[in-house]
């Protein structure tokens, strides 16, 4: 899914995803820059990241 959202936001930069929190470009490449990144990062506050 991380891989997904990584490519995705190379397409369209200025997209959201909506549940719970709103996951911005900004958050998915932090998230992506993390290494090992954690599988169970979609459950997690963007604030955190």
């Amino acid at each position: 899914l991380l891989e997904f959202l990584h490519r995705y936001f190379k397409l369209f930069p200025e997209d959201v995803f909506m549940e719970m929190h709103f996951y911005t470009k900004d958050d998915i490449d932090k998230l992506y820059a993390k290494v090992p990144w954690n599988e169970t990062w979609m459950y997690e506050d963007p604030g955190t990241f």
